[in-house]
């Protein structure tokens, strides 16, 4: 499906708005566009959690925008990943990040509806993340499934290399 927001709607408020009225609960996201705002946030991996948001004042081109949308705890979850760019005093600038929070100038986003595959996040105890599972008809959509590491493989065997020829 093809979703427009128009100038002044801010993500990811209308997105998960127009998912719903769709009832969209599990895909993939793609965009591009323009914003007059927006908030991005790095995840530290030493901490396990993300860094402060980072705003970027003014407008701003969506070079890429790419995510996903499963549930969580019931609710439509998007997980939204950005690269923008802008212009400032030193000439084109770049930055990347989980887009937390963006008003819109104009975005065009291409939503690949996964109708047979239905997605929760679960909390992931190996990284800190909120990761994509398959949801099981089994678990109720209010309980949020947890990932657990899975058990410890044995080192594979690997072959001797070539002996080298005198």
């Amino acid at each position: 499906m093809i979703i427009r927001l128009d100038r002044g709607e801010e993500l990811p408020a209308a997105l998960v708005r127009a998912l719903d009225e769709a009832e969209a609960r599990a895909g993939w996201i793609e965009g591009i566009g323009s914003l007059e705002k927006a908030e991005i946030a790095l995840f530290d991996q030493a901490s396990r959690a993300y860094a402060k948001t980072r705003v970027l004042e003014g407008p701003c081109d969506v070079v890429a925008l790419s995510g996903s949308v499963a549930l969580q705890q019931g609710e439509t979850s998007l997980r939204l990943s950005a690269t923008l760019a802008r212009e400032s005093g030193v000439g084109l600038q770049l930055a990347a990040g989980e887009l937390v929070w963006a008003r819109v100038y104009g975005l065009e986003l291409r939503v690949t509806a996964f109708d047979d595959l239905p997605l929760a996040r679960a909390f992931d105890d190996r990284t800190g993340l909120m990761q994509l599972v398959a949801q099981s008809t089994a678990i109720p959509a209010s309980e949020t499934p947890r990932l657990t590491p899975p058990a410890q493989a044995a080192e594979p065997t690997r072959a001797a290399p070539p002996a080298q020829a005198a």
